[in-house]
C-alpha cells in the first residue's frame, strides 16, 4: 500500500524508447494476477479509489475494471467528473498531463488502452459508450475528456452504431435529446463533410422541431 500511494505517474505496458512496463503497469498486473489467489485484495483495491493520491485511485479503479468487470462499472462512473490531473505515460516516450475523469472514460471504452493492444475491450455496451461520449461533448470544451468522448463518436459512426439518419438516431437513442446528438455532431464538423450535410438537412427536416432547428443553426454558425 504504501509503495502504490508513493506513485506521481500511470503508465502503460511499452513505455521509453526500450518499450518497457511503466512500474504502475507492473505492479497493477501483478495484483490483478494475485487477485485470483487472493479476493481479499478487492478491500484494498476498493481502498484506494478512496485514497486522497490520485495516481492511487487510479490503480485501484483500474484493478477493479478488470476483477469485476461488470461490478466495476458504477463505481468507474463515480469518478467520470474527476478533475484531479496527474502525470500520464500511456506508451512511449511522451508524457502529458490527464485528468482521472479521462482516464476512467478511457477505461470504459477500453480495459485493456494501457496494454496498448489492438483489440478493444469495452466496459459498457457501444450505445451505452455512444450516450456517454455525446453526453460529455455537451458538457466539456476541448477538455483532455472531450478529446476521448470525440473520438469515441467518431468510431461509433465509422462501425455505424450511429447512423446519419433522423429516425435511426431516435430509434439508437430514444431517450437522449435530439439537441444533445446534433451538439456532439457538430463537434466533427471540422473534418467530416457528411456531417454538415446532415445538420444543413436537418434545419428543413419538418420531423425536427423549431427550438432544436435553432440548435442546429447555431452549430452551423460557430463553425463559420
Amino acid at each position: 500500500m504504501e509503495q502504490i500511494e508513493s506513485f506521481s505517474e500511470v503508465g502503460g505496458k511499452h513505455t521509453t524508447s526500450a518499450a518497457t512496463p511503466h512500474e504502475f503497469y507492473i505492479t497493477a498486473h501483478y495484483l490483478i494476477k494475485k487477485y485470483s489467489e487472493d479476493s481479499e485484495l478487492l478491500n484494498l483495491f476498493n481502498s484506494l479509489t478512496k485514497s486522497e493520491n490520485v495516481v492511487s485511485r487510479a490503480m485501484g479503479l483500474y484493478c477493479l475494471a478488470h476483477v469485476k468487470v461488470e461490478k466495476s462499472v458504477p463505481t468507474l462512473k463515480q469518478h467520470l467528473e474527476d478533475p484531479e490531473q496527474f502525470s500520464f505515460i500511456p506508451y512511449g516516450c511522451i508524457m502529458s498531463k490527464t485528468s482521472l475523469g479521462a482516464f476512467i472514460l478511457g477505461l470504459l471504452h477500453n480495459k485493456d488502452w494501457l496494454s496498448a493492444t489492438r483489440e478493444m475491450s469495452p466496459l459498457l455496451p457501444e450505445h451505452e459508450l455512444l450516450r456517454l461520449d455525446l453526453e460529455t461533448l455537451v458538457k466539456e470544451d476541448m477538455s483532455d475528456r472531450f478529446v476521448i468522448a470525440r473520438n469515441g463518436l467518431k468510431s461509433a459512426l465509422e462501425k455505424k452504431v450511429i447512423t446519419l439518419d433522423i429516425d435511426e438516431i431516435a430509434s439508437t437513442l430514444p431517450d437522449l435529446p435530439l439537441s444533445t446528438v446534433f451538439k456532439g455532431l457538430g463537434t466533427l464538423m471540422d473534418e467530416n463533410q457528411e456531417v454538415r450535410v446532415f445538420l444543413q438537412e436537418c434545419l428543413e427536416d419538418n420531423k425536427i422541431n423549431s427550438n432544436t432547428q435553432k440548435i442546429i443553426d447555431l452549430i452551423l454558425k460557430s463553425d463559420k
